[in-house]
């Protein structure tokens, strides 16, 4: 899968990858959208496959704002870390 690939790739370098870190929504001037929930599910197995922690950037998105805990409770994903901001 693509979501395989760029993690196989990313682990080429001199410096393989510590953690998956995700941000669950692209942001801009025109709102937010949320990153296909099917890529983002896939993307976690392949971090967990690879043994690599999945890190969940929730700032913008956590704490109820998509009318859920969390992005990734919206998603069915169990970060191993999740981080929010101003909100607890």
């Amino acid at each position: 899968s693509a979501a395989a690939a760029a993690l196989d790739d990313a682990r080429s370098a001199d410096a393989p990858p510590a953690a998956l870190v995700l941000e669950p929504v692209l942001q801009g001037a025109g709102g937010m959208v949320l990153v296909d929930p099917l890529f983002q599910r896939v993307l976690c197995e392949e971090a967990r496959a690879r043994a690599l922690p999945v890190v969940f950037d929730e700032v913008f998105v956590g704490m109820y704002r998509l009318g859920v805990p969390s992005t990734s409770t919206l998603l069915g994903i169990r970060p191993d870390i999740a981080c929010y901001a101003k909100l607890l």
